[in-house]
């Protein structure tokens, strides 16, 4: 491995490794500090009203839980575009290239959310009560962002995890193919829900493994590459 070579594993991993474990920590924080809002319909289905309310409640936790993810976005995006740049055989087909460029790719797309929450999300709210419809439009567009973009990443993860050495820093195999079963339920609960498939987004706390994962997955490639000069 050259020093090139291993520059490019020590920053694609530290990236990878706070970024993904950042993430986690903000799934983690939605889960159990912001939480699900409460039904107020008869028949207990959460609308839009309950959603919107329960926003306005919680709004500082959650502009603070989107900054963190916009860090730990930026940072997968990073790690993607900086691991697809190492050497690689363009005759290999176990080229951890593609699957590195994917995941960047999902980043880059799930980064259009936050703009969308933090700036449009208040003159939503502000404007609720007479025009309605803004927040409808605004939620359905973030929840569109959110399933696909999450979901191109957990497909690039999964493929990264599969690949071999060169994109998995030498796991053991029971944790990458661990990493691949989490990353492709994460894969089918977005795109499941993204085709109207709600029930789907049952299997969305493998994310949170999935992403811990992740970490330690950019702990071993940044590891390889401290090793070079050794």
């Amino acid at each position: 491995m050259g020093r090139d070579q291993a520059m490019t594993y020590r920053w694609g991993g530290a990236s990878l490794c706070v970024g993904s474990a950042l993430l986690a920590l903000a799934i983690i924080g939605y889960v159990f500090i912001y939480g699900q809002p409460d039904a107020t319909s008869p028949d207990g289905v959460i609308t839009l009203d309950d959603r919107v309310s329960h926003l306005q409640t919680n709004w500082n936790f959650a502009q603070a839980m989107w900054r963190i993810e916009i860090v730990a976005v930026v940072l997968l995006a990073v790690a993607g575009f900086v691991l697809q740049n190492q050497h690689w055989n363009p005759g290999d087909k176990t080229s951890p290239r593609f699957a590195w460029l994917l995941m960047a790719v999902g980043a880059i797309f799930l980064l259009m959310l936050y703009p969308l929450m933090l700036g449009g999300y208040p003159e939503g709210m502000r404007v609720y009560e007479t025009e309605p419809g803004l927040m409808a439009v605004l939620n359905s567009i973030a929840y569109f962002v959110f399933y696909f973009g999450s979901a191109v990443m957990f497909l690039g993860l999964a493929a990264a995890f599969a690949l071999g050495p060169d994109s998995n820093g030498g796991m053991p195999s029971w944790l990458t193919t661990t990493g691949v079963i989490l990353c492709v339920v994460g894969f089918v609960g977005m795109i499941g829900a993204l085709f109207g498939f709600p029930k789907l987004m049952k299997l969305a706390p493998s994310g949170v493994l999935a992403y811990l994962l992740a970490s330690y997955l950019g702990f071993s490639i940044w590891r390889m590459g401290t090793r070079t000069d050794s």
